[in-house]
């Protein structure tokens, strides 16, 4: 296989056999939680992939347990409101590219994502994972609104489920993945590379042009109509920025429970009194 770009989140490379590029996050990305280096880079391969119609399917996978780094409680509080518009634009801007590209998008979600790794997965033409894996949305947590899965998923996944999925905080359940046809294909640790294989192997053996322009034909529609969608959210998310909940709300969580345990603590310390009749009785003889 051949490294094509060097990326400081990202490890792109081509593979000839079955005329596939492979996008890796790495393990240094997934660790240092979503940023926008992480964003721009996955969006500036996708871009210079659009035009290259010799390759046949983009893997976008990672050299971790989770496809994308994600937003998480620790370091959410110090992102700034630049930081929310910015990914909020560029992930709805990635969404829509999955859909345009010219070749066959499989997306691994590997053994679990939450919030920004299942945003993009929802606009890639498969999607696979493992059996074992959990995935759930936690933004309302985190105090900030989803930011692309509720505009996309329409195409695929009836919205009331949708709005269940991401209003109960709750794992999904893999009974409502499979009735929905959410996955592709899922694999277990001794078949994965079989799975992986086969369906590029797959790909490569249809017709280019054909396959091509039946993706065209099946994104159209809902790409014609997806514009004024994306517009009024970011009204509705902008809206949300206001609040600055991002900022209060997961630091005000961690009070909550450090004044727990400091009321634990001070429980445990405070002596009890064995015998009310005694106090009394001491009371008196002052």
């Amino acid at each position: 296989m051949n490294e094509i770009f060097k990326y400081h989140t990202l490890n792109a490379y081509l593979k000839p056999a079955t005329k596939s590029l492979i996008i890796s996050t790495k393990n240094e990305a997934l660790t240092a939680g979503l940023t926008t280096e992480w964003i721009f880079e996955l969006d500036s391969i996708l871009q210079w992939a659009f035009d290259k119609i010799e390759i046949q399917s983009i893997l976008l996978t990672s050299d971790g347990k989770s496809f994308a780094p994600s937003l998480n409680e620790q370091d959410v509080a110090l992102k700034e409101r630049d930081f929310w518009i910015k990914i909020h634009h560029k992930i709805n801007a990635i969404n829509k590219l999955l859909l345009k590209l010219p070749q066959t998008v499989i997306l691994d979600l590997k053994n679990g994502n939450a919030n920004v790794g299942l945003d993009i997965a929802i606009s890639a033409d498969l999607i696979i994972g493992h059996r074992s894996g959990q995935w759930h949305f936690n933004y309302l947590n985190l105090g900030t609104s989803p930011l692309s899965f509720h505009l996309f998923g329409s195409e695929k996944i009836p919205s009331g489920m949708i709005d269940q999925w991401i209003l109960s905080n709750a794992q999904i359940p893999h009974s409502d993945l499979q009735l929905y046809k959410f996955f592709h294909a899922l694999y277990d640790d001794t078949d994965k590379h079989h799975c992986l294989q086969s369906i590029l192997e797959k790909i490569m053996k249809q017709a280019p042009v054909s396959r091509i322009q039946t993706k065209l034909s099946l994104k159209r529609t809902f790409l014609e109509k997806i514009d004024a969608h994306i517009l009024a959210d970011q009204k509705i998310f902008q809206g949300t920025l206001m609040s600055e909940e991002w900022k209060l709300w997961p630091m005000q969580k961690v009070q909550n429970a450090l004044n727990s345990e400091i009321k634990k603590t001070v429980s445990k310390k405070s002596v009890p009194v064995k015998n009310a009749d005694n106090v009394i009785a001491l009371r008196r003889d002052h």
